[in-house]
């Protein structure tokens, strides 16, 4: 007996769609887009301050670019867990207990991201003036 050619058409496209499916679960889950940086702070160290203000308040997954508009190298301190392997990231290096830009000339800027919430204190060093401050990162308490 043959069945109508309705049935196997119905047939064949619930056979496709069964395999379809599960071609798709064995993919797995999906990949998660990569978080984008959203904001951008820039903070401004000379021989004598720190602008606009030590405390620079940001969400997570922002970028802090410390300028160095001192007339000598300057070294930057950024304490607890920050992001090292972003390509935001200019200048930095890890260090034993967060992050550290050794030489940061004259004129040039180092940059560092942060993706998880907390404060971060930083030190900012030109010659032997030392500016100091904090990243607060998202909602802090």
């Amino acid at each position: 007996m043959q069945l109508p050619a309705s049935t196997c058409r119905t047939r064949i496209r619930r056979f496709l769609a069964l395999v379809t499916v599960a071609a798709t679960a064995c993919q797995g889950a999906p990949t998660p887009p990569e978080p984008v940086h959203q904001q951008t702070v820039m903070l401004t160290v000379t021989d004598t301050e720190l602008r606009p203000e030590p405390l620079v308040v940001i969400p997570t997954f922002a970028t802090v670019v410390w300028r160095n508009a001192g007339s000598q190298p300057m070294s930057i301190d950024v304490g607890g867990a920050t992001c090292n392997d972003c390509d935001t990231v200019l200048g930095f290096e890890p260090a034993a207990r967060g992050a550290r830009a050794p030489a940061i000339a004259p004129g040039d800027v180092a940059t560092l991201c942060f993706h998880e919430a907390g404060s971060f204190a930083f030190v900012a060093r030109v010659g032997s003036t030392e500016h100091r401050g904090v990243v607060q990162v998202g909602d802090v308490r």
